[in-house]
């Protein structure tokens, strides 16, 4: 794992490497801004735990976190964590919620964690690492991810995550991009009316309906299918047209394992629940 894949690892190679640091100050914080006139959230932060929830009520966008710095003491690492703090900028019709920090203390520093509430009717694109859980955004949603895990409840027009290693797990009505360079891919869709999905890694995808699909898998190791209209097992690409075909789902798995299934199966498969009663 590289040090940037997890923030706090940003802070113990700081304290490994120089004796100078042996204190930790932590800080809360919170604020928010007016999404009046905004179409979209830009959340663009360092290395975090980043949670997104969306509303449909909300008027405002609010944040709470944490900032985290080393120092030679314990007040000089509250000072110094007190100084980073998130802003809320807009230009025209984009509002930016990022991470401001003074040159000498970004090394020493991490934002440890931030809840982040917002309009789910508004579009939201997000730039980052560590971890990311969004929640309620119906709009439009990109996911700019450079490491780490993204997980995704929800949604009703497009998401598109392009993640450089991780994980994915998506549980969505939207239409799905997915770009990957390594890690599994976890996808369920309540309506797969288009799905692209490129990935270096496993790739498991449970579908509500095989209603119309066009199944491309290709650049796969194992392949199985199984669904009401098609059920397959084998390997390097498959092929299949359902109906009239209008709903794309393409799979290019760089040699991984794809699953292909209804999700009613794959949530069958999940309950491992007996029942061991009697009757007389």
């Amino acid at each position: 794992m590289s040090i940037g894949s997890h923030p706090s690892l940003v802070l113990l190679a700081a304290l490994a490497t120089s004796c100078v640091f042996g204190y930790r100050g932590a800080v809360p914080f919170a604020g928010e801004g007016s999404l009046a006139g905004i179409d979209t959230v830009v959340i663009d932060l360092p290395a975090t735990e980043l949670e997104l929830i969306g509303s449909p009520d909300a008027l405002d966008v609010t944040w709470q976190g944490r900032f985290v710095a080393l120092g030679a003491g314990p007040k000089g690492a509250l000072a110094s964590a007190e100084r980073l703090d998130l802003d809320w900028e807009t230009w025209e019709r984009i509002g930016r919620l990022r991470a401001t920090s003074p040159v000498d203390v970004e090394s020493i520093s991490e934002l440890e964690q931030v809840h982040v509430g917002s309009a789910s009717t508004l579009a939201h694109e997000i730039a980052g690492e560590g971890s990311v859980f969004v929640s309620g955004i119906d709009a439009f949603l990109a996911i700019d991810w450079i490491s780490g895990s993204v997980e995704v409840l929800g949604g009703l027009e497009e998401i598109r995550v392009e993640l450089g290693s991780g994980s994915v797990d998506l549980r969505t009505a939207a239409a799905v991009v997915v770009n990957s360079g390594g890690g599994p891919v976890d996808l369920e869709l309540d309506d797969p009316r288009s799905t692209w999905v490129d990935a270096d890694g496993p790739v498991d995808i449970a579908v509500a309906s095989d209603v119309d699909l066009a199944i491309d898998i290709a650049d796969a190791g194992v392949i199985v299918v199984d669904l009401d209209g098609a059920a397959h097992v084998g390997s390097g690409s498959f092929r299949r047209t359902l109906g009239d075909g209008s709903r794309i789902l393409r799979v290019r798995a760089g040699g991984g394992r794809v699953d292909l299934r209804s999700l009613d199966a794959a949530t069958d498969s999940t309950d491992t629940s007996t029942d061991t009663g009697t009757t007389g």
